[in-house]
């Protein structure tokens, strides 16, 4: 499971408009509960690297990577996940698991957790 609060949310689909028609990416960070439960406290944008067609694939520099996992460390983060590509504002059949995951996050509310999987 994943837990996001409403403002993680925001964040995320904020990006993901601004960098529409191209592909997002980013990194999740937090920590893990007894039960599993991996929680975000906070997000990292990362830049797509891609070239070859960055409006549907996308690359984390390592280098971007590795400093975002350092800063995360020096709050006592870990990561707990990556924006995987696409846009909430895409299409039905472009939206990724975490889309799918954002958008059953905003239709329960805020604090409430989710499953990581496809609705």
């Amino acid at each position: 499971m994943l837990k996001l609060s409403q403002a993680h949310y925001a964040a995320l689909r904020r990006h993901g408009e601004e960098t529409y028609p191209q592909e997002c990416c980013g990194v999740l960070l937090g920590g893990a509960n007894d039960d599993g439960t991996r929680v975000v406290t906070s997000t990292a944008r990362c830049g797509n690297t891609r070239t070859d067609s960055p409006e549907n694939r996308y690359h984390i520099d390592p280098r971007e990577l590795i400093r975002i996992q350092r800063e995360g460390r020096e709050r006592g983060e870990d990561i707990v996940g990556f924006r995987p590509p696409g846009a909430l504002v895409r299409n039905r059949s472009r939206r990724s698991p975490l889309d799918w995951l954002l958008l059953r996050h905003h239709q329960r509310g805020e604090g409430k957790s989710i499953d990581d999987e496809l609705v």
